[in-house]
């Protein structure tokens, strides 16, 4: 059953990061122009993905979603998500960011 319920939810976490990727093709930040408490809680989780999601769960880098991978480049460029995310607290080994998010432009 375990199984079963991981490919569900693996399935529902990827067609929510398509869902995102969606909404942001037509928009800087989740609900417009203007950074809000939702880019705050999902910065968190598109953290923890991207260090953790591709290798454990076998599924695609966040960069294969075009828009969701550039929003997460350009919050980690802000810095104030720079200088408070702990990307080794995310794992037990040495973590750190993309190596694409430390080459960004900041915008």
């Amino acid at each position: 059953m375990r199984a079963r319920g991981d490919a569900e939810a693996r399935a529902a976490l990827l067609g929510a990061f398509a869902e995102l990727d969606r909404r942001l093709a037509g928009s800087r930040y989740l609900v417009g122009d203007t950074l809000t408490e939702a880019d705050l809680r999902l910065w968190v989780t598109l953290a923890r993905y991207a260090v953790r999601g591709p290798a454990e769960l076998g599924a695609p880098a966040l960069e294969e979603f075009s828009h969701l991978g550039a929003y997460a480049r350009d919050l980690y460029q802000l810095p104030a998500f720079r200088a408070t995310t702990d990307f080794s607290s995310f794992t037990r080994s040495e973590a750190a960011p993309p190596l694409s998010w430390d080459l960004a432009p900041a915008q």
